[in-house]
């Protein structure tokens, strides 16, 4: 990737914590695991939801070659203005960012706009990429469902969503046995959610991957390939922290 000139997050905007260094180093793995499993190339258009403060945009914007475009959108409206003001000049116009106003008991717990009936603001059938990075992990199961038939209707014909996920399975259950798991998901909301926090339940919610897998197909859609399991639940050696599933049309 190239380096670019570009303006990096003020730390009270960080809510992951990152340092400058670890900021740009997730913007590049993020942009080279989406060219790798999910079809990023330099002429997609990326819709982002849940584009925080920018970790990806800024990847994007540092990889020389990139002349696509990308719509961000984020429920926290100080992290929005942000990278309006500070990234969309550097793309000639071809980034943009939108806030939508909708609760989530958790990071926006006054929001006017309900989340089991909000519109993504993306066109019917126009998304090469839509890449959701911890969303799911911080929604209830009805508002999951809604998202993923909002998905099959942004999604183009040949596109590909890349969402990551808390993901219960027999691999799960077996390293949750032996108290591996990062995050420990010890309370439950129904057969297949559990969560990790009774205090603040969105804090990390997971799924069953039976359910999941069922209500992809519901939506029109369809795992594109092997789950990509991640390091939460206690495995070692596998490069992400969440489960990357990635999806495509029916």
């Amino acid at each position: 990737m190239r380096r670019k000139s570009l303006p990096l997050p003020p730390s009270s905007l960080r809510f992951m914590g990152d340092t400058d260094e670890g900021f740009l180093a997730f913007g590049e793995e993020v942009v080279t695991q989406l060219q790798e499993y999910a079809g990023l190339s330099p002429t997609s258009y990326i819709v982002d939801v849940g584009c925080g403060y920018g970790r990806l945009a800024h990847g994007l914007l540092r990889w020389d070659g990139f002349k696509g475009r990308y719509l961000g959108m984020d429920i926290l409206k100080p992290h929005v203005e942000w990278c309006q003001k500070n990234l969309r000049s550097h793309a000639r116009r071809r980034f943009s960012f939108q806030h939508l106003d909708i609760r989530n008991d958790r990071y926006n717990p006054a929001g006017t706009l309900q989340p089991t009936s909000v519109a993504l603001p993306a066109g019917d059938s126009t998304a090469d990429l839509v890449v959701l990075l911890s969303v799911f992990t911080h929604m209830y199961p009805d508002e999951v469902i809604h998202y993923l038939s909002e998905l099959r209707r942004i999604l183009a014909p040949n596109g590909r969503v890349n969402a990551t996920m808390f993901l219960m399975n027999a691999d799960w259950a077996e390293l949750d046995r032996q108290d591996r798991p990062r995050y420990k998901l010890a309370h439950q909301l129904n057969e297949y959610t559990r969560f990790m926090d009774p205090e603040n339940p969105l804090h990390a919610v997971g799924y069953e991957e039976t359910w999941v897998r069922d209500q992809v197909a519901k939506a029109g859609l369809a795992v594109d390939g092997p789950i990509l399991f991640g390091s939460w639940a206690g495995r070692t050696g596998v490069p992400t922290f969440q489960d990357t599933v990635i999806l495509r049309r029916a």
